[in-house]
């Protein structure tokens, strides 16, 4: 009596769980996902210096989030923050970072696109 119980536990879990799931596909890109390029290579993704503007035209593409912090709670080195502020804003098509803040434990960065208009 007591296995027909767990297995009847284990078949509502899932069927629950199956409930949250959405019908269709969901889209995690905003509309600026849309706008932006393709991909790039994440070397060549620049950091504008604190404090400087960016020459000549260009598009907010969003914001790059990097933790402090791995997974495991260790502190991470600066140059891997770098390296992953740059495959983020490579991924969004953007080729550089602008406005680089620290807010607690995070890395915030704005990714921009140069345009030619």
């Amino acid at each position: 009596m007591n296995h027909y119980r767990s297995h009847l536990a284990i078949l509502l879990a899932a069927l629950v769980l199956s409930a949250c799931s959405p019908p269709h596909p969901v889209n995690l890109f905003s509309p600026a996902d849309r706008v932006q390029g393709k991909k790039k290579d994440p070397l060549t993704v620049a950091f504008c210096p604190r404090g400087a503007k960016p020459a000549g035209h260009y598009t907010v593409l969003g914001q790059a989030t990097v933790s402090k912090f791995n997974a495991a709670g260790i502190r991470r080195q600066q140059a891997t923050i770098n390296d992953r502020l740059r495959l983020l804003a490579a991924s969004m098509g953007g080729d550089t970072l602008v406005n680089i803040n620290t807010h607690g434990n995070t890395v915030v960065a704005t990714v921009i696109l140069h345009t030619d208009v």
